[in-house]
């Protein structure tokens, strides 16, 4: 017996989150290439292919934190308090599973202690 297949990345911003194109007021095809986007902006960022999921997880959720605060605008320009309420309701949702998800995430210092603390440039006769 096998091991369940991995999800694709748009099944797993569904499953975790109910992230769909609907919710981002995209067509398929826009946001099919979103979501390749995500991956291929993770695979540059990430040290560690392990990070890759928590990684493409947070540009997806700072992409519908956007989306949410454009929206909130649009109803407070328009007097419609009522909704905007509602939408930084689910704004604040949104910012707390970024939240989880950036915690995740190695922290700046831990990334700098793989670097070379020591570099020697000898052409230039420096150590």
């Amino acid at each position: 017996m096998t091991g369940p297949a991995a999800l694709s990345t748009s099944d797993m911003l569904k499953s975790m989150y109910g992230l769909t194109p609907v919710t981002l007021g995209l067509d398929e095809g826009e946001y099919a290439w979103r979501v390749e986007l995500w991956e291929r902006q993770a695979a540059t960022q990430a040290a560690d292919p392990k990070d890759l999921p928590a990684l493409i997880r947070v540009l997806a959720l700072r992409a519908w934190q956007a989306q949410l605060v454009s929206l909130a605008d649009k109803f407070r320009a328009e007097g419609d308090i009522t909704v905007e309420r509602d939408i930084m309701g689910r704004l604040a949702l949104v910012g707390s599973w970024l939240g989880e998800a950036q915690g995740e995430l190695p922290t700046v210092s831990a990334r700098r202690r793989r670097a070379n603390p020591s570099p020697e440039i000898e052409g230039w006769g420096l150590k």
